[in-house]
């Protein structure tokens, strides 16, 4: 599918992204808000499939087992529950993969609210991504359609509430939407913002380019779906500079309003505490084994005259 795991991307320039001016205020604009929190997430990659050079060979093959899943496409909601993707950040309400007991009076919760309040996702481009290159596409202008396409859609979103993935509505083959589904391919640096009710998703690539891509949203504070993710300063990169936005970003600050500081005294999720402990236990574990190679590596010896 083009996601790289499911490892938070806390290298120092992933964190760097998180806390960009130009970043911020593109998602400033968009929410018409400045009070905003940014998620921590991972990234995309898509290896090139076509003529590529193998040093060890000497030559170029064409490597067609490396494609992804073709024409994936789907929502990071459930517009039947209103329940909408909080990978990235804390949630405050149910799991996310914890499915709705009433799937049917759902919205009534003021958590799952992603068909009254505007919900965001965002890529980064790390590299050009070209269309050969495979990567990003959706169905442009659906969220002015997907009441009605809900409706017709009803036993499928109930049947989504019910597996492992309750916030995410894979769309049907045959879902005549997909006709109208559009390739977008980005620039190097450029952040591509689309609405959560759009249903998007990556096309494999046909290149001989790599595709590496930065997931990056942002939220309002005022969202009462979610919750900085709460890591700890300890967790990020030593030569990682958090400036003064960042704090707020990453929920080591509270904005000013009466609201943000109420939010940012809310008791965390012990749920998401425990994974918080967990991920960091195993990159303890990780950077342990990176250690000890580096120290039992042979030293290379230079040849003498």
């Amino acid at each position: 599918m083009g996601i790289l795991g499911n490892t938070r991307w806390l290298y120092p320039q992933a964190c760097d992204n998180r806390q960009n001016v130009k970043i911020y205020q593109v998602f400033r604009t968009l929410f018409d808000d400045h009070e905003l929190i940014t998620n921590v997430t991972r990234a995309g990659l898509m290896r090139p499939t076509k003529d590529v050079y193998f040093p060890s060979l000497g030559k170029t093959e064409d490597r067609q087992n490396w494609k992804t899943m073709s024409n994936w496409l789907h929502l990071d909601m459930n517009p039947l529950t209103g329940r909408t993707t909080t990978y990235g950040f804390e949630y405050t309400a149910e799991s996310h993969f914890e499915p709705s007991d009433d799937p049917l009076s759902a919205q009534n919760k003021s958590t799952n609210n992603g068909m009254r309040v505007r919900k965001l996702q965002a890529i980064l481009a790390l590299v050009d991504c070209r269309q050969q290159d495979g990567g990003f596409h959706a169905v442009p202008g659906f969220q002015h359609y997907i009441a009605t396409w809900t409706k017709s859609n009803h036993k499928l979103c109930l049947r989504s509430n019910q597996s492992s993935d309750p916030t995410t509505v894979q769309i049907p083959w045959d879902d005549p939407i997909r006709e109208h589904i559009q390739c977008m391919p980005i620039r190097k640096g450029s952040l591509l913002v689309w609405d959560s009710r759009l249903p998007h998703g990556n096309y494999p690539n046909s290149s001989n380019q790599m595709r590496i891509i930065q997931y990056l949203h942002m939220a309002p504070i005022a969202d009462e779906a979610l919750r900085p993710f709460p890591l700890l300063k300890e967790d990020l990169p030593e030569t990682f500079q958090l400036t003064e936005l960042g704090e707020k970003l990453y929920g080591f600050k509270s904005w000013e309003s009466d609201l943000a500081q109420h939010r940012f005294q809310e008791q965390k999720n012990p749920e998401i505490l425990c994974q918080v402990n967990y991920e960091r236990l195993e990159r303890a574990i990780m950077k342990d084994r990176c250690d000890t190679k580096t120290k039992n590596r042979s030293p290379v010896v230079e040849p003498t005259d």
